[in-house]
Formats: structure tokens, C-alpha cells, sequence
């Protein structure tokens, strides 16, 4: 649903959906709300109602006559949350929508629960993001059908716009520059919070981009240094983290956001389920974005026969990315007839599974079949460990092309331990 509320003699168009406590998404420089967050808010709009405003020169709301300042848009923002529900909201804010609501959790308290800082930055002293913004700005006020290739350039990464392929560039490249850019850019290059930052209440989650060529990962470093208790989290992505990331950006967001103030997500049933969920559907960034950062995955067996007939035995994986290395090497060999997670226990703040699998490998065609059982840990709405046991003699004989062990002998275990 649109709407509209007044602030300073003109209007704020904004969206809202969903139900329940507030939760405000604020945009980046170029785009409006729809463009930067549409695909992502239908996630959160089950338990929250979702209120994404246009600040000046996005969308709907107009370029306003007169000064132009970091005021004026938090302004807008403000008056947007509060026209739209009662009471505190979680706020989360990309590039220099970061700016916004991190300026607006450090003037308003009182107004957020939870703020979340994507691809932000405190000041716009360092001459290298200068540079950067007033190459992009010079391209639009010279050659706009430059800027249409600078500016991706600048916001993907290497790996993701060459995997667009040339049609998918040339797609990218399409449309016009909206009207309040420039003036946006402007305002860009006049940043400084860095006074305001030790002001901000509010539990803090500063997401950074390693690969961000527009607004360096440094600066996210910099913020959450800055905000007194701030939690923080690095994507390996461009700055354009919601086109590149959209599902583990999504579940980092649910977690922080959600874990906390919804019962359901608290539950640590409901995470290892979401979890199983993400690995179903092949959504494997967005299933180790639910890992705690010290996770560790040991897999170990009963004997040194396994562990030299299968690869990833005997090894300890650490944290996210080794989920996604032992998948890959996993499914690398075989293929998943059924993975299944039938049964769920929950017991304190561990959670036990008992579920099936059926693997053929992809060389040899023997299959292995078989109940598990495992024992996950989750601490703060994170996975962090836990216990898993399979019939590893299985798994070994399908990949050597021999026979399981006969009924009677003693399965090995693959064990997952958190430091």
C-alpha cells in the first residue's frame, strides 16, 4: 500500500505491508525503495510491517527546492516510521541510507529498536571515496550514457558482472538516471556522522562488502569501531550486496532483526528448520549466513580406513565458508536422491534431528543409504555446533565402488564441535 505524509512543506511517499512491529528499510543514493529493496521485503512482512519511504529525489517524492542536508532526510525518514506504525522500529539502511539511519537511531532513540548499517560510512573525508563520487557525478553532469557504465563498475563486483554475460549488461545499463542523483551524490561527498556514532542506543549490526569498490569495506570497519557494542558481519560482494547476496543478506538481516523480538524465530526448532529449509532448496550462502562466527565442523570417523576413503574426513571446517567447502566437495561426488529432516527435539538450546539419506555417486553409481541423527547447538539465533552421525560406511563404500560394512559393525560418526 502507498502512502504519503507531510515533512517540511512537501510529500514523503512511502510503501507499507505486513503486519506487526515496525520495521523501516532505507535506501541508497540513485534508487528509491522499491529499486534497492523490493524483492527482499516480502521476507520479513509476516511478522513485521514493512514500511520503505522515499527520501528527496527517489521515486515519488520530489527534489526539494533550497539546502539540501543530511537533516532534511532524516526528517523524512522519521516522519515516514512514525506516520506508518506506533512505537520503536527496527531500521536498516544501505549506503547512504546507513548514513540516514544511523544518524536517526543517534537523534531519536527513543524511535529505534534495532539498526542495521549496510555498506555505510561516517564521513566522507577519505579522498579515495571522494574521488570516486565526483568521478560519478562528472560522468552524469558530461555523459550519461558513461554513467550508466561507470556506475556499475563501481557498485559490482568483478565476478558478478561478468557472469551477467553482455546481454545482461547491456540490461543494467538500461533506463535513465533518476532526477535527484546528482543532488544525492552531492550530498555524499558532505558526509560526517562520526560524532554522532557513540551516540547510537540501539544493538547495532554493521554489514561490509568486501569487494566494494564505491564505498571501500574499511568504512563499515570504521563504523562499527565506532558504535559502542556493534556487532559485524563482511559479505564477499560488491557494494550492490542486495543484488549480488540476496538470500544470505536476507537471513542476516532475519536473524538480528527477528531472533531476538519474535518468539517463533527464538525457538531453536524454528532455526535449525529454516536451516534444513535453505540446504533443500540449494540456498547454501543463505544456510552458513545462519552459522555463528566461531562455528567449527569437525568430521571425524572410527577408523583410518574411513578417513583415507573419504576426503573431507579428518578435517575441521571452519565457519561459513567451510559449510560451503564441504558441500561443494560433497556434492561435488554425489548426487541426493533424498535428504530428508524428519523429526525435530528440542531439549534447552540444543536441538536434536533424526532424518534419512539417499546418495548415488555421480562415478561409480553405488549407492548409499541410511538413517542420521544430529545434535545442533544454537546460541543467539545461531547455529554453533552440534553432533552428527551417519552411516559413514556407506558413503565410503559407494565412492570406492565396494560394499557397506555388514549389519552388526560399528558406524563411524561425523562430529560437529564449536570453539
Amino acid at each position: 500500500m502507498k502512502s504519503i505524509v507531510s515533512f517540511g512543506g512537501a510529500d514523503v511517499h512511502y510503501s507499507i505491508s505486513g503486519e506487526g512491529p515496525g520495521l523501516v528499510f532505507v535506501h541508497g543514493t540513485s534508487m528509491d525503495g522499491a529499486t534497492n529493496f523490493g524483492h527482499m521485503t516480502g521476507q520479513f512482512t509476516d511478522t513485521r510491517t514493512v514500511v520503505v519511504p522515499d527520501y528527496a529525489g527517489s521515486g515519488d517524492t520530489v527534489v526539494p527546492d533550497g539546502a539540501w542536508t543530511l537533516d532534511l532526510l532524516v526528517g523524512q525518514v522519521v516522519a515516514a516510521a512514525r506516520a506508518a506504525v506506533d512505537g520503536r522500529v527496527d531500521l536498516v539502511g544501505f549506503s547512504l541510507g546507513a548514513v540516514i539511519a544511523a544518524a536517526v537511531a543517534a537523534r531519536h532513540p527513543e524511535l529505534v529498536r534495532r539498526l542495521v548499517l549496510v555498506a555505510g560510512w561516517a564521513h566522507s573525508g577519505d579522498a579515495r571515496l571522494r574521488l570516486g563520487l565526483q568521478t560519478w557525478a562528472r560522468a552524469i553532469d558530461t555523459d550519461p550514457e558513461l554513467a550508466t557504465a561507470q556506475g556499475p563498475l563501481m557498485a559490482f563486483s568483478p565476478g558478478f558482472l561478468s557472469g551477467l554475460g553482455d546481454a545482461g549488461l547491456a540490461q543494467l545499463r538500461t533506463g535513465d538516471v533518476a532526477p535527484g542523483t546528482r543532488r544525492q551524490i552531492d550530498l555524499d561527498l558532505r558526509i560526517d556522522i562520526s560524532d554522532e556514532l557513540p551516540l547510537v542506543q540501539a544493538p547495532t549490526l554493521v554489514v561490509g562488502c568486501t569487494l566494494d569498490y564505491l564505498v571501500p569495506v574499511a568504512h563499515s570497519r570504521a563504523l562499527h569501531a565506532a558504535i559502542p557494542g556493534s556487532r559485524y558481519v563482511e559479505l564477499d560482494s560488491g557494494h550492490m550486496v542486495f543484488a549480488e547476496k540476496p538470500a544470505e543478506l536476507a537471513e542476516i538481516l532475519r536473524r538480528f532483526v527477528l531472533h531476538e523480538s519474535t518468539a517463533a524465530d527464538a525457538q531453536p526448532a524454528d532455526v535449525v528448520r529454516r536451516y534444513f529449509g535453505h540446504i533443500y532448496a540449494g540456498e547454501i550462502d543463505a544456510a552458513a549466513a545462519m552459522l555463528h562466527p566461531d562455528f567449527t565442523w569437525l568430521v571425524g570417523t572410527e577408523s583410518a580406513e574411513l578417513t583415507a576413503a573419504i576426503p573431507w574426513a579428518g578435517q575441521v571446517w571452519h565457519g561459513r565458508d567451510g559449510l560451503r567447502d564441504l558441500v561443494e566437495m560433497l556434492f561435488g561426488e554425489y548426487e541426493s536422491a533424498e535428504f530428508q529432516a524428519r523429526d525435530f527435539y528440542p531439549v534447552g538450546g540444543h536441538v536434536f534431528v533424526r532424518g534419512y539419506f539417499d546418495f548415488r555417486h555421480k562415478s561409480t553409481r553405488k549407492r548409499a543409504a541410511g538413517d542420521w541423527l544430529a545434535d545442533f547447538e544454537v546460541i543467539d539465533g545461531a547455529i554453533r555446533g552440534g553432533q552428527f552421525f551417519e552411516n559413514t560406511y556407506a558413503v565410503a563404500a559407494a565412492r570406492t565402488g565396494g560394499e557397506p560394512a555388514p549389519p552388526g559393525q560399528p558406524a563411524s560418526a561425523a562430529h560437529t564441535a564449536s570453539h
